[in-house]
């Protein structure tokens, strides 16, 4: 998977716990298909992703140690649309922090609309977009 995400390779999974919720399981701990004590399983392939990004992609890091996901990209002024990450409840149950660099003055971040675990990031009206732009998400401090 962090040899996708380094040639910006596309990859499918689902946090498939969010999407059926914790009534179906008796532990919100616990994934289908993996037994509690099982550790490669489903759960390892849950993590943050870019699902649309306004520009070109350059570069892309989810750390699963730290739980801090990176995506670089040269912004496309011309695009309208919001670049969207997913943020799995698994990985940010408590929620998530985000840094822009360079400037984060020229970008709005936000919940995406009718979405609870996916960023919108979106440069603000009448903003020169800059030649690159870093979006960092980690856990709440």
């Amino acid at each position: 998977m962090d040899e996708a995400d380094a040639g910006l390779q596309s990859w499918t999974h689902w946090d498939l716990n969010y999407f059926l919720g914790n009534h179906i399981r008796p532990n919100p701990e616990s994934f289908l298909g993996c037994p509690d004590h099982f550790k490669g399983c489903i759960k390892d392939f849950i993590r943050p992703y870019a699902q649309a990004i306004a520009g070109t992609p350059t570069h892309m890091k989810y750390d699963r140690a730290t739980n801090a996901f990176t995506l670089s990209f040269q912004p496309d002024g011309s695009i309208a649309a919001p670049t969207e990450i997913f943020l799995p409840p698994y990985r940010y149950p408590s929620g998530y922090s985000v840094k822009l660099e360079p400037a984060e003055a020229l970008f709005t971040t936000a919940t995406c609309p009718g979405f609870a675990n996916k960023l919108c990031v979106t440069l603000k009206s009448g903003a020169a977009a800059p030649a690159l732009l870093t979006v960092t998400v980690t856990p709440p401090m």
